[in-house]
């Protein structure tokens, strides 16, 4: 290889399996076999928690008290 098709491999992209967004080597994280970048490697490792009773009434709430709403 000459010096003028070397290829910079510290700026080397790759792509995100979930979201296919463009990640640099460096910054991706690998979960098994597929390459994550850092959103997809929090959303994928933080346990999803469903909303509480009191929670979910209030979210209802507070969307029917929205303003502007057009019932």
């Amino acid at each position: 290889m000459n010096s003028d098709q070397s290829v910079d491999l510290n700026k080397a992209q790759t792509f995100c399996s979930n979201c296919h967004k463009k990640v640099k080597k460096e910054e991706a994280y690998h979960h098994h076999l597929s390459v994550l970048c850092e959103d997809c490697c929090i959303d994928m490792h933080t346990p999803h928690v469903r909303k509480t009773h009191w929670q979910y009434l209030r979210s209802i709430k507070a969307d029917y008290l929205r303003f502007g709403r057009t019932d």
